[in-house]
């Protein structure tokens, strides 16, 4: 494997982990919205 095809990976990796992760704190915000109206 070249050393430039392993960094592209990682960087598309660590990427869609990092829009995973912002997805599921927008979605636990509009929960929580929801949760702590009075």
């Amino acid at each position: 494997m070249d050393e430039g095809i392993m960094f592209v990976l990682g960087v598309c990796l660590g990427s869609l982990t990092m829009l995973v992760v912002m997805l599921r704190i927008i979605i636990r915000l509009h929960e929580g919205q929801d949760r702590w109206r009075p």
